[in-house]
């Protein structure tokens, strides 16, 4: 399942950045949509928490699909720290706005990435 995840998520993406070349927009947009899903949760956040106590053939699809986050964003420009930063933003969000069930607070905490862009574009 993880791994049907992580290939759907990276063809979404890549299919998302053919309409808009900005990742920053792209990987913020989709991971609100997975807030505002009947899910809620991407499933790779939700076990990346507890990565260190699953089995290990879990794990490492966990981490594989990190580690294709990770890539795809750099791969579009970003630095691997600011890769690193951003990922982290957006994936605290998606789990501060489920934990709150409040999708609002993945905006909140997700909006100052986005102001600049929307600026840049008007």
């Amino acid at each position: 399942m993880i791994r049907r995840w992580a290939e759907e998520t990276s063809k979404f993406i890549d299919e998302e950045l053919e309409k808009d070349a900005d990742p920053v927009r792209v990987w913020t947009n989709a991971f609100r949509g997975t807030a505002v899903s009947e899910g809620h949760m991407c499933p790779c956040t939700v076990l990346g928490a507890a990565s260190q106590d699953l089995p290990p053939e879990v794990a490492q699809e966990v981490k594989g699909f990190f580690k294709m986050c990770l890539d795809k964003l750099t791969a579009e420009g970003l630095s691997a720290s600011s890769a690193t930063e951003f990922l982290s933003t957006i994936t605290g969000a998606l789990v501060l706005a489920n934990a709150l069930g409040d999708t609002s607070a993945y905006d909140r905490a997700t909006g100052d990435l986005l102001r600049p862009r929307e600026a840049a574009q008007a």
